[in-house]
Order: C-alpha cells, then structure tokens, then sequence
C-alpha cells in the first residue's frame, strides 16, 4: 500500500467514493492511485480532490505531501476519539455518570 492508498484510508474514502467524487470509473482511478497507470487527467482529478499538484501527489515529493496529510488526519482522529471518551467518561450533565474523583 502506497502513502495515496493509505491518505484515502485514513480519510475513510473507499476508491468507488473517490472515483465516484472526480467523476472517474473505479477501475482507472485505482489503477492511478496505486500507481499502475499514469493517466494525466486522473491523476489530475485526484490531486485536485486533495488539493495538491499532480508532483506533490504522484511526482518525486509526493511522500512529504501525503505523510503530512496522513499524520493531520490521525491527528483528527485522536482529537475525536479524545472527545468522544471525555464525553462518555467526564461528561456530569444528565443521564451519563461522573467520575468520583
């Protein structure tokens, strides 16, 4: 699995969604995304939905780009788990239990 293939996981983004979302087939947008194929104009389409060039997606930097993406994404992540365990565990209001302490 390539640092793309992992981006759109972490986003929980399915390549049918993707392909469905630049308005591509499934086949030929995954084939870009793992980097079988070099079809320009999807590789467009993608790193547009990113908001990246096509170097910054596909190109020779393209592992600096994405990494970032990745760890702002597991960033999200852990701030919403963090949030939803406060919430179950800290929270006082109504029908959910404090924490004695």
């Amino acid at each position: 699995m390539n640092d793309l293939q992992r981006l759109f996981k972490a986003r929980g983004l399915s390549m049918r969604e993707l392909a469905a979302a630049i308005g591509e087939g499934y086949h030929p947008t995954q084939k870009n995304v793992k980097g079988v194929r070099k079809q320009r104009h999807i590789q467009a389409a993608v790193a547009a939905y990113l908001g990246l060039t096509v170097d910054e997606c596909f190109g020779p930097s393209a592992a600096i780009h994405l990494k970032q993406l990745i760890t702002c994404e597991i960033s999200k992540k852990r701030t919403e788990y963090e949030k939803k365990l406060k919430a179950r565990y800290l929270t006082v209001a109504g029908e959910q239990k404090a924490v004695n302490g």
